[in-house]
């Protein structure tokens, strides 16, 4: 069983940056699978010189670059602007689908961090537009249908819903319950082309059900469980699959910091699940947050990028170990609290998008939505007097701590 020292050695996550480091505009780290994906299915396509107008498509590639790097380095303005750039070069140039897909899914992306709702449909939109288009490849389609799973779980916002299950084919999508039909965008995007990004959030599902649905029989938690560990294993397997081809001699087509600190975070949130009342078995999902944790480093200006999931990380790490072990690991929940407060008062900017929209939604909820997320909300906010007061600064009225 982990003390509270590992947990405080592990992550040092209390650190403020440096002075020098700049700031980001509106950014959610969640979504920057799509920029990663992009990256490593777009260069292929972009460096084929089998494709007509070699020029041009010479020059854009060039200005991709330019834009991946503006996505990178968090200036979202710099990438929409860019973009927008590239686009219309790649139209008069009459470029393939494919090329002009890749452009807007970066700037999709971009576009949702720096603006507020009607930004945000705008970018859902796209990625619906590339989702269906059958123009494209597969694998970009699942990219764009990933786009939409990162832009609503950013804080799961009842607008962006309604935004992406409207129309063809994804109302179809929305029978049931929200989580239902996050669920099928999960399989929809695995039935187009399986990536480690949808099986762990079809394996979501799962999660929700065994920390909310009381009324499971035993052997259907059984089943469950086991329905999480074989999509974790489906997703270990894809994720050395998509790692390798972006390998070169050179080293990573991309930096995989912020794809593999995501990976670490989904993994351990579902592992998680199926440990709750196994507290023997709690060594492999605490394995992988402290995977994530670990690649946080806050005085480093490429901080920005994964530092956006290490809050959430923080977050369902302590409030697992409150599900699982209660005040018999308090002290590791509080450090892993006082860690995320620090990362987000340091530069709250950066998380508007992301966990504080989160916290916000959550605030908001009526009783008859809420889940596991605002109950884990309240009770952490008694573990620890600096949450209280965090998120009483957010707008949240709880009960007087004793």
């Amino acid at each position: 069983m982990q003390n509270d020292n590992n947990i405080q050695g592990q992550t040092s996550l209390g650190d403020k940056k440096d002075e020098g480091a700049p700031s980001s505009l509106l950014a959610m780290g969640v979504i920057l699978a799509l920029v990663v994906i992009a990256a490593y299915l777009g260069w292929n396509f972009l460096n084929d010189d089998s494709r007509a107008n070699d020029s041009i498509v010479t020059e854009v590639t060039g200005g991709y670059q330019e834009l991946v790097a503006f996505s990178e380095g968090r200036d979202a303005q710099g990438a929409v602007e860019k973009a927008d750039e590239l686009l219309m070069m790649a139209q008069q140039a009459d470029a393939p689908p494919n090329v002009e897909a890749e452009i807007r899914s970066v700037r999709a992306t971009n576009l949702f961090r720096m603006s507020e709702v009607e930004g945000q449909k705008e970018a859902v939109r796209t990625a619906k537009e590339i989702a269906v288009d059958t123009r494209l490849s597969r694998a970009r389609r699942a990219s764009a249908a990933n786009a939409l799973l990162s832009f609503y779980y950013s804080a799961r916002s009842r607008f962006i819903f309604d935004e992406i299950f409207t129309g063809d084919p994804f109302a179809s999508l929305a029978e049931g319950e929200e989580k239902d039909a996050v669920r099928r965008l999960a399989e929809f995007s695995m039935d187009l082309y399986p990536t480690s990004f949808a099986a762990l959030r079809v394996a979501v599902w799962y999660s929700g059900e065994l920390l909310d649905n009381k009324s499971l029989t035993e052997d259907t938690r059984s089943e469950y469980k086991n329905s999480i560990l074989e999509l974790i294993k489906q997703a270990d397997e894809l994720i050395a699959l998509e790692l390798s081809q972006a390998e070169t001699n050179q080293g990573y087509t991309f930096d995989p910091t912020s794809m593999l600190t995501r990976f670490h975070y989904w993994k351990g949130f579902n592992l998680a699940a199926a440990t709750v009342g196994i507290p023997s078995e709690s060594q492999d999902f605490e394995r992988s947050f402290q995977e994530a944790l670990s690649m946080y480093k806050p005085n480093e200006v490429e901080s920005d990028n994964i530092a956006t999931t290490i809050v959430y990380t923080n977050f369902y790490y302590a409030a697992y170990l409150h599900e699982i072990y209660k005040e018999e690991r308090s002290g590791d929940q509080k450090i892993l609290l006082e860690n995320l407060v620090n990362i987000i008062t340091s530069n709250p900017q950066l998380h508007q998008s992301g966990f504080i929209a989160f916290m916000a939604v959550e605030r908001d909820r009526t009783p008859s939505m809420s889940d596991h997320n605002r109950r884990w909300f309240v009770e952490l906010a008694e573990v620890s007097p600096e949450f209280y007061d965090f998120l009483t600064e957010y707008g949240w009225e709880l009960p007087e701590n004793e």
